[in-house]
């Protein structure tokens, strides 16, 4: 209950300061994903891969406020008979910290949601008809990482995207617009 009390308020923090800011420095990005699952999702899911659009607002010179969304599709491991596979759309807020100015070095952090989708297709030993079960969820989430900006369009940054229980690593190729 703590945990979740403390994200909420990081999110509104980070809300009401992206509002106080000058919405014309907007800069907007496209990233390529590569997502490796971990944990239980590990075995159930395969390598992802996704993209998604986002912006980045800079609040002062070490901070800038990111908004973005994605899709990563995960491909399905057989299991018993049955392919598995999950897609995630998630949609983030973001908090990119330059360690030093003019660094290339950056953290990361950032709460968002994250829906899931999730199909399971087999055929029936019984009668031999294929059947498909699929079913969606949405979740809370956190994304920790960091990055570097190789230069001024573009970026290579990892993340560790921790999703109940939906956690992957990942790593983003961004393109700034």
């Amino acid at each position: 209950m703590r945990f979740t009390a403390v994200l909420i308020l990081t999110f509104f923090v980070m809300a009401s300061s992206a509002l106080a800011m000058d919405t014309s420095q907007i800069s907007w990005y496209a990233h390529g994903d590569l997502a490796l699952p971990s944990g239980s999702f590990g075995d159930f899911a395969g390598t992802g891969f996704g993209g998604g659009v986002g912006g980045a607002m800079p609040y002062s010179e070490a901070l800038t406020f990111r908004g973005e969304v994605g899709y990563i599709h995960f491909g399905g491991k057989e299991l018993l008979g049955a392919d598995y596979s999950y897609a995630l759309i998630p949609f983030f807020f973001l908090g990119e910290y330059q360690f030093s100015p003019g660094s290339q070095v950056y953290g990361l952090g950032g709460v968002g949601m994250t829906m899931a989708r999730f199909s399971w297709d087999w055929t029936n030993p019984w009668t031999g008809a294929k059947e498909n079960v699929s079913d969606s969820s949405s979740e809370f989430g956190i994304a920790v990482g960091g990055g570097f900006h190789l230069n001024e369009q573009m970026t290579l940054e990892g993340r560790y995207n921790l999703i109940s229980d939906l956690n992957y690593l990942s790593v983003h190729f961004l393109y700034n617009f």
